[in-house]
């Protein structure tokens, strides 16, 4: 969920152009009796019901276009005082390089699409100009009271809603404590509130730096440094990937195993010659679910078949490889956590932490972890809602300390206790398609164009949630199947797609669910995207991801001058990260056989640079441990089968091909790559320079593999 530093406030025009095209303005915060309309000018809304949001991110701005497209008035409530919640730059939950886990096409709402421009898995930034545009677009006339906390949200005598709050920035106008009854409200306010620090004995004492990974922002701080991170799961992974080229060391601690997903994973992994897809893209089909009625939740055997399956894309994962089977499969996600680990850049070490002496950090089977300079707990969040009464969070059943699910309601969503009210986004594991889905079944349900749903069905289903709760052990997300669940919000509103049309569009995505011009245009853009895929778009990325670390190196060279000796090199070759982003030092240490008995030590430097705008690796001599001159770039080919490679290497099915030359002086080099798949990972990969001059004529062929 890549960008390199954060900004302030979007300003002017926004970063990137939107296929629906909006004159870009700053949101500001009003005052609760007043709104702002599309001409900026402020006038009182009379006549219409009020629905109170609170929660100004994605899901509080999709819930506030829901309630306009019935007749609804909505105010947003936020603490912050701009909108965007997470996404904000002035929120303190996202660190710099932070981008999202799914791409564009499902990490938007369903007739607001990314432009064909904007990367395919956006930043923190891309996403706040996107809620910006989205909010200037929809949100006009709307109401915002951001910079204002809500202190209090209880029922009026008239079963209606009063809602209370207080002003946090005084300096931003309009923003201003008060209190106002309303017809409906709709708790947006996120699921991840408060960060979760576990007590661990003696750390008040260690010296050095301790933090959460919500107080994250960048590497640079830590060159040098010894860092231990406690956690297993994306935010572990992400900052533990994104300090590691600048740490002196990275030490992961994980109580529990699990698979790492790059952001594009093999479409098929048992493939030599696999495409590379974004992953939701792969994981959010229907054709792959287990069930084809609703939502899905795995037996022990459904779990190995899903273990094996990512056994499969990520391999032999070292220290993370799995010991059972049958648990529930847990997954992080991030482009180089693995691969780090693989090359010793990440040290990962299984246990749980018993205490803290000094700068000694020791685990629970007395293993230490000595001169340790900082310790970043990626432990998680706990879930807040102070500005509801003890009575209501008991109706709720509200556990703070239950991060799984905190709160009991019927399909994340509604409770028959608290009539007119309705959460949305407020369930571990929120994605853009189902929270604009339970946003338009709040409003349609609340302007009468859905009855009410019985208070029986309702009671069904917080049952149901009782024994997603009860689960042991627990699955990563309690509704982790996201297709499924967003059907049965789809199957509610009338917006569900026949399974004949499913037969032809196998993705789910959000536009699935919408009618209109736009969705169809997004649907045509994601078959359009998935041809490029299956042409090996992400092939180059998918390369250069797997070539980090140490490989066991065979090379032939064939000369065909009479006065030149053949011979055989075995060695070892490393690609090391550097400090510089998408860039390897390739080093080379072997030892070379003639044909006539003489041996020799062989070393050789290049550095490999993947270029993130025109997707192609590019090949550099090494100059003092720095890119030097060009030797060539690595232009992709169609994979094509192959029985034999040339003489002296190792026979390999298949694989994606590439190619590249190299001029020097009088001699010409053609250079061509053959890289076979297993899962997500390469198995092996061969290397061959052609080279013919007036005193050159012969072939280097080098296979490597792991």
């Amino acid at each position: 969920m890549a960008c390199n530093s954060l900004c302030g406030r979007i300003q002017g025009t926004l970063p990137f152009s939107l296929r629906s095209s909006v004159e870009f303005k700053q949101i500001r915060p009003v005052s609760a009796c007043q709104t702002w309309n599309q001409d900026g000018d402020m006038e009182p809304m009379i006549g219409r019901k009020m629905v109170a949001i609170i929660g100004a991110g994605p899901a509080g701005l999709v819930a506030a276009k829901s309630m306009l497209e019935v007749g609804l008035f909505p105010t947003l409530f936020d603490k912050l005082p701009d909108l965007g919640g997470v996404w904000n730059p002035q929120s303190s939950s996202c660190w710099f390089s932070l981008r999202t886990n799914d791409s564009r096409y499902s990490c938007c709402f369903s007739d607001f699409p990314w432009d064909s421009d904007s990367p395919i898995f956006p930043s923190q930034h891309d996403v706040y100009g996107y809620l910006q545009a989205y909010a200037n677009k929809f949100l006009q006339p709307v109401r915002f009271c951001l910079g204002s906390e809500v202190t209090n949200v209880s029922r009026s005598n008239n079963d209606k809603w009063l809602v209370q709050w207080s002003s946090l920035e005084q300096k931003y106008q309009g923003s201003k404590a008060g209190s106002q009854i309303f017809d409906f409200v709709v708790f947006a306010s996120g699921f991840f509130s408060i960060p979760y620090t576990p007590s661990i004995q003696g750390l008040d004492g260690f010296p050095g730096e301790v933090m959460h990974s919500s107080e994250y922002r960048s590497p640079e701080r830590f060159r040098g440094k010894r860092v231990v991170i406690l956690g297993a799961s994306f935010s572990s992974a992400e900052v533990a990937a994104d300090l590691a080229p600048l740490a002196t060391e990275v030490i992961n601690i994980v109580r529990r195993p699990f698979w790492v997903l790059p952001r594009y994973i093999a479409l098929d992994p048992d493939s030599a010659s696999t495409p590379f897809f974004p992953l939701d893209l792969v994981l959010y089909r229907r054709s792959t679910r287990q069930s084809q009625g609703g939502e899905v939740f795995a037996n022990e055997e459904e779990n190995r078949k899903a273990n094996q399956y990512f056994r499969k894309l990520c391999g032999d994962q070292g220290p993370l490889n799995l010991q059972q089977d049958t648990d529930p499969p847990i997954i992080a996600i991030s482009d180089s956590y693995l691969e780090l680990v693989r090359s010793n850049h990440i040290m990962v070490r299984r246990g749980k932490v018993q205490e803290v002496q000094g700068q000694t950090v020791i685990l629970e089977d007395q293993t230490t972890i000595p001169e340790v300079d900082c310790i970043i707990f990626c432990t998680g969040f706990q879930s807040s809602m102070p500005y509801l009464s003890s009575n209501v969070l008991d109706t709720l059943s509200f556990d703070p300390a239950d991060r799984f699910v905190p709160f009991l309601l019927h399909r994340s969503t509604f409770h028959p206790s608290l009539p007119g009210s309705a959460f949305v986004g407020m369930y571990r594991g929120t994605f853009f398609g189902v929270m604009e889905l339970q946003a338009r079944w709040a409003a349609a349900i609340f302007s009468g164009d859905l009855p009410p749903i019985p208070e029986s069905v309702q009671q069904e289903g917080i049952a149901f949630e009782k024994w997603i709760k009860s689960q042991t052990p627990q699955p990563q997300f309690p509704h982790g199947d996201y297709v499924g669940f967003a059907d049965t919000f789809a199957a509610d509103l009338n917006v569900l797609p026949s399974k004949d049309w499913y037969q032809k569009h196998d993705i789910s995505i959000p536009a699935h669910f919408r009618r209109g011009s736009v969705a169809e245009e997004a649907v045509e853009v994601l078959e359009k995207a998935c041809k490029e895929f299956l042409d090996g778009k992400m092939v180059p990325h998918a390369v250069f991801r797997s070539l980090a670390g140490s490989w066991t190196l065979h090379r032939h060279i064939e000369n065909r001058i009479d006065f030149a000796n053949s011979g055989e090199v075995k060695g070892t070759a490393t690609f090391s990260v550097t400090e510089l982003s998408h860039e390897y030092l390739y080093t080379e240490v072997g030892e070379l056989s003639m044909q006539q008995g003489q041996h020799f030590r062989v070393h050789r430097k290049y550095v490999y640079v993947y270029d993130t705008h025109t997707n192609q690796i590019d090949v550099f001599f090494e100059n003092q441990g720095s890119r030097g001159s060009p030797f060539h770039s690595v232009q992709f080919l169609s994979p094509k089968p192959s029985s034999a490679t040339e003489k002296g290497g190792i026979e390999m099915s298949g694989g994606w091909r590439a190619a590249g030359q190299h001029i020097c002086g009088e001699d010409l080099y053609n250079a061509s790559y053959r890289f076979s798949f297993s899962g997500n990972s390469i198995a092996q990969m061969e290397i061959s320079y052609s080279v013919t001059g007036p005193k050159k004529d012969y072939t280097s062929t080098a296979t490597y593999f792991r």
